[in-house]
């Protein structure tokens, strides 16, 4: 483990970055009106540091942010050198969870247990640097802090990276989780709970005649603020994991106005209550799918008391277009919990949720392959634990491949799977943020098997990688199939057996129509493993962009073309679904900055001195805010139109998102 010290708040942290050369500080004037975003949003895709904006217009306060995007600054957060070695610890602490199954187990878990109790879990102070500035009554007032406005078409203003403490009203035990809160005006905001959320629990725990009282925490050290964000089981309370993972305990005191307890060494803290039955629209919001997440009716949150340090710092994080600072944080959890996963399937070697699927959308597995169908055991496995639950893709391999390579991935499932065999669509919970399902929170999954089949399976493995490596695709088959069918672009990845085709959208079923078709021209399609059709806006060599949409933009049950029989390539319609399709919802806007703040932004870039190139990040057009996606031409009933109606519901325009 690196000599690194562990901050014990956010000034510490600061600190620790500047010294690490990790941060700079921009002196010169920055609006948290959508300006920060764009700052911040460019240095973070260049990789740079960790951004301190000390002049922010209409605030007295600093904002922070992309203070955890990179292994550095992970390493220096925890105060390690790489954030696995974070896992040893964290694996003692839910070891002792686990049933002692004999004296010898029974002595050791009370051993941890005496070492837990006196080091780790929360230390109750009466004075705090959190509570040196208190403003209650008519003296709250939202509108003095540096809340960000992210993005063009965001309902408001929000706190991107908040602590929500609650409790359980039945059990009283502590929950805190990293909830978005938009503000509403100086002393009201939104709690964004989705209903897979532990917060959500507590609400709908809510006697019918209460209050569920509220405390959101803003800037705190880096471990105290991650924890919040941590997929804990419910009966672990986050500030004992803090505390484990800290080495030393989280000092905490009481509220002033709610009868809760938080960081004592935080920077800002708004308590207040939420009322039984009292919701307000809250969104939309750009997230971190790259979509803005669409507005819906959330509960309100009266602010009873703002109270602060006096030199505090405000914390936020910018979330859009992968890939932004949650990146690391994700990586972070999906290292430190690895043990944890092979504590309850115990075949995992290791696993990866790349960027490119926005945590949910995609999981490759390595597993330790000992009986048939292993493969697929592990994907229901995964499908049900915890929030992996709601994975949509799930990628399994042999223990031999390196997850995180997912160059190795697609050599090795190219040989291995066979997707009229080796394929499983099933349909389960899905995250509530997931645009493409019909339905809000469930939807089609798609389990991929790439790992040697045994003899056992009735496969010959070798014969079959031979014949894999032999078939090589026809590019100029494909080409021919391209100009047949009015393809706008395509791009073919040969050595992974992927094609990647683009159309001007114009019709509902039109992706389909074109998969169906190529299924059946055995020439165009030799060779190929996958397809993907995307809208024409799509640009076919950006591959980060285009497994982007193949994970967000599909729906497996719905979109997968699947072969007749064995052997074959899979298909997926990864385009805009239309209401004339059977999509019901809303489809969202991409997240797009504005033109103005870009230009803004491109002009300012040598006043904050920042160490990057300050180029724009790749624009992602997208659809522009009521840009219809059918041609007028195409009005007319028919087999290959849609009548009036459906050319009204299949328009974007901010009211229908409300």
């Amino acid at each position: 483990m690196a000599d690194n010290p562990i901050s014990d708040s956010l000034g510490e942290w600061i600190t620790r970055l500047r010294a690490a050369g990790e941060l700079h500080e921009v002196t010169a004037e920055v609006s948290s009106d959508l300006e920060i975003t764009e700052i911040t949003d460019r240095v973070t895709k260049e990789n740079g540091p960790a951004l301190l904006f000390t002049n922010v217009t209409g605030s007295n306060f600093p904002v922070l942010t992309n203070q955890f995007a990179s292994d550095r600054r992970l390493g220096l957060a925890f105060g390690v050198d790489h954030v696995d070695e974070v896992a040893g610890r964290i694996e003692a602490l839910f070891q002792l969870a686990q049933p002692a199954r004999g004296i010898g187990d029974k002595l050791k878990v009370l051993g941890k247990l005496k070492k837990l109790a006196t080091s780790v879990p929360p230390k109750y102070v009466k004075k705090a640097p959190v509570q040196e500035v208190v403003h209650t009554g008519d003296h709250v007032d939202l509108d003095q802090l540096p809340i960000l406005r992210c993005w063009p078409e965001d309902g408001g203003n929000y706190v991107t990276l908040p602590l929500v403490f609650t409790k359980d009203p039945k059990t009283g035990m502590r929950n805190v989780g990293m909830y978005r809160v938009q503000q509403h005006d100086k002393n009201t905001c939104g709690v964004h709970w989705q209903i897979h959320k532990d917060g959500a629990d507590d609400w709908r725990n809510m006697p019918a005649s209460g209050r569920l009282e509220v405390a959101v925490v803003v800037g705190s050290d880096p471990i105290i603020t991650y924890s919040a964000s941590c997929p804990l089981p419910k009966d672990i309370d986050e500030m004992l994991f803090a505390g484990f993972a800290r080495g030393r305990s989280v000092e905490m005191v009481q509220c002033k106005t709610v009868d809760l307890q938080v960081p004592a060494h935080a920077e800002f803290v708004l308590e207040g209550y939420i009322a039984q039955g009292e919701l307000r629209r809250e969104g939309p919001f750009g997230d971190h799918t790259g979509y803005y997440s669409l507005a819906d009716d959330y509960p309100v949150l009266h602010v009873t008391a703002i109270t602060h340090r006096t030199d505090a710092t405000w914390s936020a994080t910018i979330v859009g277009v992968p890939d932004h600072e949650d990146k690391w944080i994700g990586y972070a959890t999906e290292r430190i919990f690895l043990p944890l996963l092979q504590t309850v399937q115990h075949e995992i070697v290791d696993y990866a949720l790349p960027s490119e699927g926005v945590f949910h959308s995609c999981c490759i597995v390595s597993i330790r392959k000992r009986f048939p169908a292993h493969a697929k055991k592990a994907m229901h496995a995964i499908w049900g634990t915890a929030l992996l639950s709601l994975t949509k893709t799930v990628i399994i391999v042999d223990e031999d491949v390196d997850v995180h390579d997912y160059a190795a991935v697609a050599a090795r499932v190219r040989e291995t799977w066979n997707p009229g065999r080796d394929t499983i669509l099933s349909e389960g919970p899905i995250d509530v943020l997931d645009h493409a399902t019909t339905l809000i929170g469930m939807g089609g999954k798609l389990g991929i098997d790439g790992t040697i089949k045994w003899a056992s399976e009735g496969r010959d493995a070798s014969a079959e990688a031979a014949a894999s490596r032999a078939e090589v695709v026809d590019q100029e088959a494909f080409a021919r199939f391209a100009r047949e069918h009015d393809v706008s672009n395509h791009r073919l990845v040969a050595e992974a057996g992927v094609a990647i085709v683009s159309i001007d959208k114009t019709r509902a079923f039109q992706g389909r129509e074109l998969l169906e078709a190529l299924r059946d021209d055995a020439a165009a399609s030799t060779g190929l493993k996958v397809v993907v059709v995307v809208d024409a806006y799509i640009d076919v060599d950006d591959l980060h962009e285009v497994a982007f949409r193949a994970f967000g933009n599909t729906d497996p049950v719905r979109d997968a073309v699947l072969p007749d029989g064995p052997g074959g390539a899979i298909g997926l319609d990864a385009t805009i679904k239309l209401a004339s399709e059977g999509y019901t919802r809303d489809w969202p806007s991409d997240i797009v900055m504005t033109e103005a703040i870009k230009q803004r932004v491109d002009e300012r870039w040598s006043e904050y001195g920042i160490p990057t190139t300050g180029a724009r990040t790749k624009p992602h057009r997208g659809l522009a805010d009521g840009e219809r996606r059918i041609k007028p031409t195409d009005t007319a009933r028919g087999a290959d139109g849609l009548g009036n109606a459906d050319m009204a519901r299949d328009g974007v325009s901010t009211a229908a998102r409300g």
